[in-house]
């Protein structure tokens, strides 16, 4: 941790011992807790001093035992000083960040998220913030915006080249009080980590949708070296842009509709503005092309994120919805449950093992519907690797890799390996040759499983 932050860190834990008068105690009491259960899942500190720890683990514990009503006691500038304390922890000590978010949420009201949003966003903008959080404190039926997206859905499937539409995001992550996101948001904004305008983009209401598209053998574009540590979202959200500026009178023409059925903002114009205005819902396009999409399932290292940032979907929601939907997302799950498999776990281990480093951790640590959805996910992954041979499960109910197992989890690194470090080949963005084929790939190991076995037994008849 740099010299900046430790003495931001330090800085807000002397402030509120001389606004409170508080008496530290148990000084190793959270830190002890949590560390080990951290270092079991691979984590690391991030350079984090082990004094900064302990300051930050007894003021957290000293925060677990306020009440509610010790807390509402507090002036706005002493809560406002309690929960950036709490979100810098949050973001910055990845030993304490689960209790750091459990306080956040403990102590969030919505009349207190409406008062920091009176005092960190600017009087222009403040009416578009307080409208975004009645939406969604007013909106009560999830399952309508479930549906409206699979209406959405169905009405982009007639726009050229698409040619599947997956759902991401809220609300296919379940019924969860959005609210509470806005809350970790606008903590964000009073820390400085992102201005007005980023505040309000992140907050108002959306839909998001992965388009998967395909213009045909020789028209795709080629978008050449995946980059290692170079994020390729940028690049495949271009291609698409410039595709849809070719062909906009029939992208013009569809977005008519939608906003004519389905109140959504005209693709050219201000999201902002045309919720503030018109109460229009930005549909937010993750457009993958076709080859590229069907490659996901090979990156299954956590740092993968760097190169596709889009892959949290894949992990977190991705529900089919129109088109030529394919099972990427599921064998993408499988993937990554095979690499997590580094020796056997339960079913319960495993998860928490893949949950607790996963970008939308917040969500699946503050709803409980979520972490159900996302775990059924994972349970699906988990019966696909058992009936594809992969995984194996004890009497003891642990699971781990079969040798048919390691043997794919060899082939996919391979397979990302080449990726990484050379072009793409002409073949498969002209849709000739997947750059992964999960099919071709599993026949030809069990081909050689069988060659090998029949080989053994030849041997012992000899």
């Amino acid at each position: 941790m740099s010299l900046k932050i430790t003495k931001s860190i330090v800085g807000i834990l002397v402030f509120t011992f001389l606004c409170q008068g508080i008496v530290w105690a148990h000084p190793y009491s959270l830190y002890s807790l949590r560390a080990k259960a951290f270092r079991d899942r691979g984590g690391n500190n991030n350079g984090v001093s082990k004094e900064v720890l302990e300051a930050a683990s007894s003021r957290l514990t000293q925060i677990q035992g306020m009440k509610e009503r010790d807390f509402s006691r507090l002036s706005p500038d002493q809560q406002d000083e309690i929960f950036l304390f709490l979100h810098q922890v949050h973001e910055e000590i990845p030993e304490l960040d689960e209790f750091a978010e459990k306080e956040i949420d403990r102590f969030f009201s919505t009349r207190r998220l409406n008062r920091m949003i009176d005092k960190y966003v600017g009087k222009k903008r403040r009416w578009i913030a307080r409208k975004a959080v009645r939406f969604y404190a007013e909106n009560k039926d999830f399952r309508e915006d479930r549906r409206r997206a699979g209406r959405i859905a169905k009405t982009l499937l007639g726009a050229p080249h698409v040619k599947a539409v997956y759902g991401v995001g809220y609300p296919f992550y379940g019924d969860a009080d959005i609210t509470k996101i806005i809350f970790f948001t606008i903590l964000r904004l009073a820390r400085g980590k992102i201005d007005e305008v980023e505040f309000l983009k992140r907050i108002i209401p959306d839909v998001d949708l992965l388009i998967v598209w395909h213009k045909g053998e020789y028209g795709q574009v080629p978008l050449g070296k995946i980059r290692k540590g170079m994020d390729m979202s940028p690049r495949l959200r271009n291609a698409f842009v410039v595709e849809m500026h070719y062909i906009g009178d029939q992208w013009a023409e569809i977005f008519r509709d939608l906003g004519a059925h389905e109140g959504v903002a005209d693709r050219n114009a201000d999201p902002v503005q045309e919720f503030a205005q018109h109460d229009r819902l930005f549909v937010d396009m993750v457009p993958y092309p076709k080859y590229v999409w069907g490659a996901m399932p090979v990156f299954v290292k956590r740092g993968d994120t760097e190169h596709f940032r889009w892959i949290r979907d894949l992990f977190f929601t991705c529900e089919p919805l129109a088109g030529e939907v394919d099972e990427t997302a599921l064998l993408y799950r499988r993937n990554v449950l095979l690499y997590a498999l580094t020796n056997p776990m339960r079913e319960e281990e495993v998860l928490e093992k893949l949950f607790a480093v996963q970008e939308h951790r917040l969500h699946l640590r503050m709803f409980s519907q979520t972490k159900d959805i996302v775990g059924e996910r994972f349970r699906q992954a988990i019966n696909r690797a058992i009936y594809d041979g992969l995984i194996k499960e004890d009497q003891n109910g642990r699971l781990s890799r079969t040798r048919l197992g390691e043997r794919l989890l060899r082939e996919i690194l391979k397979i990302r390996g080449s990726l990484l470090d050379g072009d793409i080949p002409p073949s498969a963005y002209e849709g000739k040759r997947p750059l992964y084929d999960d099919n071709e790939l599993l026949l030809r190991l069990n081909r050689e499983r069988s060659r090998a076995t029949l080989l053994k037994l030849t041997d012992s008849q000899i």
